[in-house]
């Protein structure tokens, strides 16, 4: 019979839970070497039943038959809390070795619960007494001895169940022998992996918890849990029967695309996917779940992300890309003991992404030899610079592109190579170019090719000028020995309003005489005009002409040839 346990003798014992305070087990003398042999009467030990500790039960010995006279039960102070006189107790086997038991058990109101010293006094039919007629304080238990039962919700934690509620209910045995419930009694419940939780039961003996224990990732694990109460005062310690719960790993299966799997960078991409869970072979969507995306670069092997996306209540997600060079995106489920990557359905994708470049530094030089020199370099755009690794654009498909308006039309005037100078984020271009617009706008077109995107520069205006001598002459052509010759002229050079002449340049008058190994020159800086005017006195038969080298902004130029026959002295 299962009965409330609220006996008003102990009631400030039953409001006490049952606290961890340890309870000495019966004291045991040792047996005489010979039950026939003279000595005193031997307690060998003072002991009761584990479910009725109302049965005081004393196991003695003596040369003849044993008496008991009274029984005291002593509290750790000295004081006699109950008396059992002699006739009260029932003798089973020898009168002289034998066991003598209390007729019924002691009332559990006699007296408080706890451990307790018994003394015992006794004699025998030769007149001997007691050796030990007291036993040590703690060899008597009067209390409840408890029992704990354990249940567990599930015997299988997955993904979708993932808590468990483990119940029970925490009876004892009076000392009277009756099943009563426990309330407000404290249980631990102990996993062998060390998960800990704990409980109290109710009026009725119950508790009941509900937890998520820790799981390993490994499919099948086992764990083992005991419910438990502790011992106190008034009652024994107790534990459960094992409860098992087992761990099911179940695999998730990923899949992705991409909204464009070529893209300039810095276009907006969008990665979508679906996460499945094969869970006991039935594909289900793995419904409001994190996932992990992240990156693995094409160009420094580096990592990016994790990106995180939930997924919906059929399982999909998507999460917009990063800026990124080429990379090779994957989505998992986030980490989880109960999940285990899928190896069926391609759960990564790469974008291919065309880097931005840009013309910079070009520079445009004319020669007095009307020539163009083009040169610059064709860099990374500082929106990629940052990221590490990344191959600067090759000096391939540039050329350099002129119009007569910054706005074109526009004509190409020939390719560019690698140059020589030294760029910080991509390569370096050269060309020269012979018959270029004297006037023009230039600008350098790059063609891209993957990764590379293409790009061109900004316009930049260039010229120079034509130059010519117009008017050359020289009088007279013959001289005789000891004469004078004049030369006179103007150096010219083109511009908006037409052939002007060009202030204070500085030519070179040259003279070839026939045969002869070596040139003359003279230097002459013109008027501002642009004109010249010189003589010479005794010259030499020879070809004359005046030759201007040109500067950065004006192209060389050379007089007609006119040869002078001068006479000998």
């Amino acid at each position: 019979m299962i009965r409330r346990w609220l006996p008003a003798a102990v009631a400030c014992s039953a409001a006490a839970t049952l606290a961890a305070v340890a309870v000495m087990p019966a004291l045991a003398a040792p047996r005489a070497a010979s039950a026939a042999a003279a000595s005193p009467i031997v307690i060998e030990s003072i002991s009761s039943p584990v479910a009725e500790s109302g049965l005081l039960s004393i196991d003695m010995q003596a040369p003849t038959a044993i008496t008991i006279t009274a029984v005291n039960i002593v509290d750790a102070g000295g004081a006699v809390e109950y008396s059992i006189q002699g006739g009260n107790f029932s003798q089973t086997g020898n009168p002289t070795d034998g066991t003598w038991t209390v007729s019924s058990p002691i009332p559990q109101n006699a007296m408080p619960f706890g451990t307790y010293e018994v003394t015992v006094s006794a004699t025998d039919a030769g007149g001997d007494t007691p050796l030990n007629n007291a036993q040590a304080p703690g060899s008597f238990f009067f209390g409840l001895d408890p029992s704990v039962a354990l249940s567990a919700s599930t015997s299988t934690l997955s993904y979708l169940q993932q808590s468990v509620t483990f119940s029970g209910q925490v009876t004892a045995s009076d000392p009277d022998g009756n099943v009563v419930v426990v309330p407000g009694q404290p249980v631990s419940i102990d996993g062998a992996a060390g998960d800990s939780y704990t409980a109290t039961t109710d009026t009725s003996g119950d508790y009941s918890v509900t937890e998520s224990p820790a799981v390993y990732n490994d499919p099948g694990l086992t764990d083992s849990y005991i419910a438990s109460v502790a011992a106190s005062a008034s009652a024994q310690a107790a534990s459960s029967a094992a409860v098992s719960v087992a761990a099911q790993v179940d695999p998730v299966q990923v899949s992705v695309s991409l909204s464009k799997t070529t893209a300039r960078f810095g276009a907006r991409v969008t990665l979508s996917g679906t996460a499945m869970l094969e869970s006991g072979g039935s594909p289900t969507p793995l419904a409001t779940a994190p996932i992990d995306v992240t990156g693995t670069d094409f160009y420094s092997g580096s990592g990016v992300g994790p990106i995180s996306a939930t997924t919906n209540a059929n399982g999909a997600f998507s999460v917009v890309l990063p800026a990124q060079p080429t990379t090779t995106w994957t989505a998992n489920a986030a980490s989880n003991p109960y999940l285990q990557p899928g190896s069926t359905t391609p759960n990564s994708a790469v974008l291919t992404v065309s880097l931005p470049t840009q013309v910079a530094s070009v520079r445009l030089k004319y020669d007095p030899a009307d020539q163009l020199t083009a040169s610059g370099c064709l860099d990374l755009s500082p929106a990629v610079t940052s990221f590490p690794d990344l191959s600067p654009p090759p000096a391939t498909s540039l050329s350099l592109q002129y119009a007569a308006s910054r706005h074109g039309p526009w004509h190409t005037l020939g390719a560019l190579g690698a140059g020589s100078q030294v760029c910080h984020h991509g390569t370096a271009f050269r060309a020269v170019f012979n018959s270029a617009p004297v006037s023009a706008y230039f600008r350098v077109r790059s063609g891209g090719q993957l990764p590379y995107q293409p790009t061109v520069s900004a316009v930049v205006h260039a010229a120079t000028a034509r130059t010519r001598f117009a008017g050359f002459d020289i009088k007279p052509r013959s001289v005789s020995a000891n004469g004078r010759i004049t030369m006179s002229g103007e150096l010219e050079h083109k511009t908006a309003r037409g052939w002007t002449g060009l202030a204070g340049a500085q030519i070179t008058i040259v003279i070839e005489p026939p045969g002869a190994d070596a040139y003359w020159f003279k230097r002459l800086t013109v008027a501002r005009s642009g004109k010249f005017r010189t003589s010479f006195a005794d010259p030499q038969s020879a070809s004359w002409y005046v030759a201007y080298a040109g500067d950065s902004t004006h192209l060389s130029a050379q007089s007609n040839v006119i040869y002078v026959q001068a006479g000998h002295s």
